[in-house]
């Protein structure tokens, strides 16, 4: 992909993106910007699904002291463990990205953030859902639907988007929400006790900005050639056919060989039924 930039000012912010600059060998990547926090996030899959019925989606989000203009002192100049700060940055950006790849996708996916410059009225962690939507939807990954997310505050009455630390200081609330231009997919924050009228208007507030964030990623994509998506196979079995591999079990067979006494007699008459019913269900 050629080296592109995308400006747009949003909510008194200004965002970029920029993409085909780094990270060329990752299956998607995005360099994004809010004020003058900016963020890197790659995506990368594996070729081959994994068995089991889960989908394997691994995010991390890596906040070093470079970020801030800060190194190590003392003799070691080394950065420390992943604070709590990175873990729950990573909870962020996971659950609103989970529900959006296709059923019966188990490809290993994986996905890293890592947070080059840090300024305290940005915050950087709704900026990696920003980031993690766009390296998705550029690559070869079969994800469905373009995300975002923002962090609403309260305050003199009205919601305020993207608050700097020292409005958080005074808010009401403080809440991360995530989702699609239809949808809000998560909630995330603490609260004082306000009325529900309050948190129904922050989030109401919230959703219209992930709509204009969810058009500036439409916007990029448009001017794009992307990528076929890759193919996979699907590993699990639909609703019909489950049950009609759940008809094949005989109950009284089955019964027999649980109830076996010997251990192993009664693990071998359970693989060789086992290798029956699944013989019978391919045919």
């Amino acid at each position: 992909m050629d080296y592109r930039t995308w400006d747009r000012e949003l909510f008194g912010k200004h965002f970029r993106v920029e993409l085909g600059r780094m990270a060329k060998q990752s299956a998607g990547s995005a360099y994004v910007q809010m004020g003058d926090t900016v963020v890197l996030v790659v995506a990368n899959v594996s070729t081959e699904g994994k068995v089991g019925d889960f989908l394997p989606l691994t995010v991390e989000f890596q906040e070093k002291f470079y970020a801030a203009g800060k190194i190590p002192g003392g003799f070691l100049k080394r950065e420390g463990r992943t604070g709590e700060t990175s873990i729950l940055s990573s909870r962020l950006m996971d659950r609103p990205i989970r529900p959006l790849f296709p059923d019966g996708f188990f490809n290993e996916v994986q996905i890293i953030a890592n947070v080059f410059s840090l300024d305290n009225d940005s915050p950087p962690d709704v900026l990696g859902i920003l980031g993690e939507s766009i390296a998705l939807n550029t690559s070869v990954i079969p994800f469905q639907g373009i995300v975002a997310g923002v962090r609403v505050g309260y305050l003199q009455n009205a919601p305020v988007l993207f608050p700097t630390e020292e409005q958080l200081a005074d808010s009401l609330i403080d809440l991360v929400v995530a989702g699609t231009k239809d949808a809000i997919l998560m909630v995330e924050g603490e609260a004082k006790e306000v009325d529900e009228s309050i948190l129904l208007e922050s989030l109401q507030a919230a959703h219209e900005a992930i709509g204009r964030l969810c058009d500036f990623q439409a916007d990029i994509l448009a001017e794009l050639d992307l990528p076929k998506k890759m193919s996979f196979v699907v590993s699990s079995l639909s609703e019909e056919e489950a049950n009609g591999l759940i008809d094949l079990i005989d109950p009284a067979a089955l019964e027999e060989k649980l109830f076996l006494f010997g251990k192993k007699e009664r693990e071998n008459a359970l693989a060789e039924y086992k290798k029956e019913v699944l013989q019978a269900f391919a045919e």
